[in-house]
């Protein structure tokens, strides 16, 4: 027999990201409860729905971005609607802070200081049927991000329909074991 249970979001790091939180309760934990979850619990395996989570799923995402610079083939362009023109092959930059609620950048968000692999990449998809459209390719733009400043340098190799994604951003992140994410309109490029 299955009943509701509810279990308390703590967070788990100085990034204030959120997890459900599973075992004995202690006075510090009862101190950093900041929601809850509500799941079923077997009696047996515990909490059927969370015990095999995906950590992704829980991870909030605190920051956003500021002071966005695009810049093709080394001038600064402006963009309509996060949309922006641009040749293939030409070098595309984008520059961005990544802040907090407040507007604080967040320079503790150093690769090197927080052991990120030596080199960092950003995805671009490019879809192909318009607005319900299909990825039909992807590159990856060599990525820096040192005081809480993300610096991303690629080409795009054919003419089309780019994106940077926010949905796909996170998923990059999340597969270097970063336990932060970004919120974040997406980005088209049409070249």
């Amino acid at each position: 027999m299955k009943r509701r249970v509810i279990y308390p979001f703590i967070s788990n790091n100085k990034f204030g990201i959120q997890r459900p939180f599973f075992g004995t309760y202690s006075n510090d934990d009862v101190n950093t409860v900041e929601g809850y979850v509500i799941s079923d619990y077997d009696g047996e395996t515990g909490a059927s729905e969370l015990a095999n989570y995906d950590p992704t799923e829980w991870f909030q995402a605190p920051y956003t971005t500021q002071n966005e610079n695009i810049t093709i083939d080394g001038s600064v362009v402006s963009g309509l609607n996060n949309v922006y023109y641009a040749f293939q092959d030409l070098v595309i930059e984008v520059q961005t802070e990544i802040v907090d609620s407040e507007g604080v950048v967040q320079t503790q968000l150093d690769a090197t200081s927080l052991g990120y692999p030596p080199i960092l990449k950003m995805p671009c998809v490019k879809f192909a049927g318009g607005l319900d459209g299909t990825v039909v390719d992807e590159v990856y733009f060599n990525v820096t991000l040192e005081n809480g400043v993300l610096t991303a340098t690629g080409t795009l190799p054919s003419s089309g329909d780019w994106k940077l994604l926010e949905a796909r951003l996170n998923q990059s992140l999340a597969s270097i074991g970063a336990d932060w994410r970004i919120t974040r309109p997406d980005v088209t490029f049409l070249v």
